[in-house]
């Protein structure tokens, strides 16, 4: 408490209520004792209290105000909208469906545009006025515009039967279904890229490393692990190189044998006969790699 402050005439009306509330706190308490701390030994309350004073102001200019709000979710969480597509003049297959119907080229096209769109065209039909590709893995696949291409992506995506997929295998499905527009890797790794729900619930592949954690056994001869020591050099008289070892995590009780070399059969008798013999069917057991 600043007793300077509370001398100063125009101070002491502010300093009224902090003095009121600082009594009424202190009659909540059998025995209170109030100790000075210099400033070298409370530096953070000493540096929030003279902050104010190093904030010049103009005369006439005030301190902006902040309201304080509390979201009733998290900031990360929007409401699903219903995408919609930037509509286009005319669909990206319009001079080649013109084409199979009319036969004629667009005149604005030089020669060798026109002799691309005749090859292209050859690889398309038209069925009930709609637009089809042959394509080498499907019969035929129906063509899309921007519109239905995004109706499509969202359906597989995050439709009735969709699974919140990479872009890649979206793809496969779309071609699968029997869809086709010339930018459907594009368009299909951009959406992904922008679901929400794929951005919070997908795992973390580049997360970084979390810390190591100590593995507690909750009872003895319940937990295992395992190791292999070797080759050693020299080797043993009988020609043995290596050491197959087991340890307990509750007791630190070991048990281990020597090898010539290291076998499955010899790692499955050694768990059968100095483990699952002696102590029992253990609930973990853990290869130290």
């Amino acid at each position: 408490m600043s007793v300077r402050s509370m001398e100063i005439g125009k101070s002491k009306i502010k300093i009224d209520p902090y003095q009121e509330l600082a009594a009424s706190l202190l009659r909540q308490f059998e025995e209170c004792q109030l100790l000075h701390v210099k400033r070298e030994f409370n530096p953070i309350a000493d540096g929030l209290a003279s902050l104010g004073s190093t904030i010049a102001f103009k005369p006439g200019e005030s301190i902006r105000s902040f309201e304080v709000g509390r979201l009733e979710q998290p900031s990360f969480v929007i409401p699903e909208q219903v995408l919609q597509a930037e509509s286009r003049e005319t669909p990206w297959y319009q001079n080649i469906k013109d084409f199979l119907q009319t036969g004629t080229l667009p005149p604005e096209m030089s020669r060798k545009e026109q002799r691309v769109l005749r090859h292209m065209s050859s690889r398309y039909f038209i069925l009930a006025d709609i637009l089809y590709r042959r394509g080498f893995s499907t019969e035929y696949a129906r063509c899309l515009d921007a519109n239905e291409a995004l109706e499509v992506i969202q359906e597989a995506h995050e439709g009735i039967c969709g699974g919140h997929v990479g872009y890649q295998t979206l793809v496969k499905q779309i071609v699968r279904a029997g869809y086709y527009w010339p930018t459907m890797q594009r368009d299909c790794h951009q959406f992904v890229k922008k679901c929400i729900k794929c951005q919070l619930h997908a795992p973390s592949i580049h997360a970084p490393a979390a810390y190591l954690h100590s593995v507690s056994s909750p009872w003895p001869f319940s937990m295992w692990a395992f190791d292999v020591v070797g080759p050693i050099n020299p080797p043993a008289s009988n020609g043995h190189r290596y050491f197959l070892a087991a340890t307990d995590y509750f007791t630190k009780w070991v048990e281990a044998i020597t090898l010539k070399t290291v076998e499955g059969q010899h790692v499955v008798s050694f768990i059968h006969k100095n483990l699952l013999c002696r102590f029992g069917i253990p609930h973990d057991m853990f290869l130290i790699t």
